[in-house]
C-alpha cells in the first residue's frame, strides 16, 4: 500500500484521482477534548487502487483545493458520526452517499456499535494495530506510527464494506443498510434538534410533566450554548444540574446561585436561562413533551419491550441498540396505534421488524425460556 501525505504541489493528482473514483475510503483523526465541535487535525482517504493520501488540515490551501472534488465520490467510513460532522464544516458539505460500515454490521450481527478493528478482524481475519488511539495528532511533525496508523484506518474500509454487504446480501438487508446510513448521513446534515435534546438525560424519567417542559427548554438552551462557545454541553451545565433546575425551577438569581455546582458561566447568562425557565413553566399542558416516566405502565412496557427487541435480534442476526433503541421503544409505547407506530419506525426499521413489533403490542408474541435461552413465543405456543 502506498501511503502519501499530500503537499500543494500534490493537489492536481489528488483532484485527478478523485475524478476517476466513484468510492473512496475516508477516516479523519480529531481531538474533541473540552470542546462541543471536535478540531479536525488529519483527513485520510484511499482511492480504488492507487494510493492512501494524508491531507494535513493544518496546511495551508491543500484542504480547501480538493473539498470540492472529495465531496463527489461516495464514502466508506467506520462509526461515521463525528467524522462526518468534521468534515461537513472541513469542506462546506457532504457527498450525496455515504456507507458506514459499523451501522451495515449492525444488521448483518448483534453487536452494535462495533469496533473497526473487531469487525475487520472477524469478517476479513486481519488485525488491525490500535496503539496510536489516543496520539497526539495536534503535533507537528507527525510521526512514523502516526502515519503508519492513520494510514491502516482505511486500509481495509472498502473490503470490509463489500464482505459485510455480502452477509446483508444472504439476509436480504442491502438495502435497508444503505437506507440507514443515509438515515445517519441526513442527521448529520440537519444536526441536534434542540428540542429533543433532553431525551439523553435518563434522569428525565423522574420527573413530573410540567417539570420535564421546563427541563426541554434548558437542555435546549444548553446546548445553543455549547455551539455557541464551543464547550462540550455537560461542561456548559450538568445533566444533574439541569434536572435539578428543572425540579426547583428558580425565578430570581439568588434562587439559580442556591446550586453551588453551578459553573460560573452559568451565572454570567443567569438572565437569560431564567427567561427561558420562566417561559417554559409557564407553557399549557397540551405543549409538554410526550415523555414515559418511571413507576408508570408505559415504563414496564417500555422494559419488556427491550428484553422483547434483544430477543428479536439475537433470533434475527441483528443489533437491538440500532434497530430499536430505547428511546424509538418510547416513541413506538407513546405512539400506541398502528398507524402512528408505523410512523415511527420509518421505512427501513418497518420493513425489518414492523410486523413482529405490531404482534407484540397486541400481545400476541410473549418472551419464555427454551434451554436456557430467552425465546420470543406465539399465543398459544
Amino acid at each position: 500500500m502506498t501511503v502519501r501525505v499530500a503537499t500543494i504541489d500534490d493537489v492536481p493528482s489528488i483532484r485527478a484521482g478523485l475524478v476517476e473514483s466513484d468510492v473512496i475510503a475516508i477516516d479523519t483523526e480529531f481531538h474533541a477534548e473540552r470542546r462541543y465541535l471536535p478540531a479536525l487535525f488529519l483527513v485520510q482517504f484511499r482511492l480504488p487502487g492507487g494510493p492512501t493520501w494524508l491531507v494535513d488540515p493544518l496546511v495551508d490551501g491543500v484542504l480547501p483545493a480538493i473539498a470540492a472534488d472529495l465531496r463527489r465520490p461516495t464514502w466508506i467510513l467506520h462509526g461515521g458520526r463525528w467524522d462526518m460532522e468534521v468534515l461537513k464544516r472541513a469542506l462546506g458539505g457532504l457527498p450525496d452517499e455515504i456507507w458506514d460500515t459499523q451501522i451495515a454490521a449492525g444488521l448483518a450481527d448483534t453487536w452494535f456499535p462495533a469496533p473497526y478493528a473487531s469487525l475487520v478482524e472477524r469478517y476479513l481475519g486481519v488485525e488491525v494495530d490500535k496503539s496510536a488511539t489516543l496520539s497526539d495528532w495536534s503535533r507537528r511533525p507527525l510521526s512514523d506510527r502516526q502515519v503508519a496508523y492513520a494510514a491502516a484506518d482505511v486500509a481495509e474500509l472498502e473490503e470490509l464494506w463489500e464482505a459485510i454487504v455480502d452477509r446483508l446480501d444472504d439476509l436480504r438487508r442491502t438495502d435497508l443498510a444503505r437506507q440507514a446510513c443515509a438515515e445517519a448521513r441526513q442527521r448529520a446534515v440537519d444536526g441536534p434538534d434542540p428540542r429533543s435534546a433532553w431525551r439523553s438525560l435518563g434522569a428525565a424519567a423522574s420527573l413530573q410533566p410540567q417539570q420535564i417542559a421546563v427541563l426541554q427548554d434548558i437542555v435546549a438552551w444548553r446546548l445553543e450554548r455549547a455551539q455557541l462557545t464551543n464547550q462540550p454541553e455537560r461542561s456548559t451545565l450538568s445533566d444533574a444540574a439541569a434536572v435539578e433546575i428543572a425540579r426547583r425551577q428558580p425565578a430570581t438569581r439568588a434562587e439559580l446561585a442556591a446550586n453551588r455546582r453551578l459553573p460560573k458561566s452559568v451565572h454570567k447568562s443567569a438572565d437569560d436561562l431564567l427567561e427561558r425557565i420562566r417561559r417554559a413553566a409557564a407553557r399549557s399542558d397540551e405543549d409538554w413533551p410526550a415523555a414515559v416516566r418511571r413507576r408508570t405502565p408505559q415504563w414496564q412496557a417500555v422494559a419488556f419491550l427491550e428484553v422483547w427487541a434483544s430477543a428479536l435480534g439475537e433470533a434475527g442476526s441483528f443489533a437491538q441498540g440500532l434497530v430499536l433503541p430505547r428511546n424509538l421503544l418510547e416513541d413506538v409505547v407513546l405512539a400506541a396505534e398502528e398507524p402512528s407506530v408505523l410512523a415511527v419506525l420509518g421505512d427501513w426499521r418497518g420493513r425489518l421488524v414492523a410486523p413482529a413489533l405490531l404482534d407484540a403490542l397486541a400481545g400476541r408474541e410473549h418472551l419464555g425460556l427454551g434451554g436456557g435461552r430467552l425465546q420470543i413465543l406465539r399465543s398459544g405456543d
